[in-house]
């Protein structure tokens, strides 16, 4: 893996069980440009944020070997947040989410202030559509 970056997006996502899909690529946030590999252990998609995002994240172990992942919170900042095809419910509603894993799993007060440090209308929209699939879902 690229130093320093962290597993995120549909690989933390499908580690938190929020997502049914099998994820056959690692997927990783790092700070400098986009970048994808593939190596003979695997394919590795990188994706550039602004250093100021680079947060929210601990180390855990795949096998014996460290690294660093998305907390769960991050994990659904940052797929919202790099998701341009995520502004209307139907985008939401197609990702089938794991909404009981979410709703058990994620601190929205925790979300709500990683989301602050973006301060961008797209993703608080994004994050709207988000707690609003999640209530949705729980209510039928």
């Amino acid at each position: 893996m690229l130093q320093p970056s962290y597993v995120s997006l549909e690989t933390a996502l499908a580690h938190y069980q929020f997502i049914p899909e099998a994820v056959y690529s690692i997927e990783a946030i790092i700070t400098v440009k986009t970048v994808s590999y593939t190596t003979p252990d695997g394919n590795y998609h990188y994706h550039g944020i602004k250093p100021a995002y680079f947060f929210g994240y601990s180390i855990q172990y795949w096998g014996r070997l460290p690294s660093l992942m998305a907390e769960p919170e991050k994990a659904i900042i940052d797929f919202l947040y790099l998701g341009s095809q995520l502004n209307k419910p139907e985008d939401l509603a197609a990702l089938r989410l794991n909404t009981v894993a979410i709703n058990e799993t994620i601190n929205w007060k925790k979300l709500a202030l990683y989301a602050q440090v973006f301060d961008s209308p797209t993703l608080d929209k994004r994050i709207r559509l988000f707690r609003k699939n999640q209530t949705d879902v729980t209510l039928k």
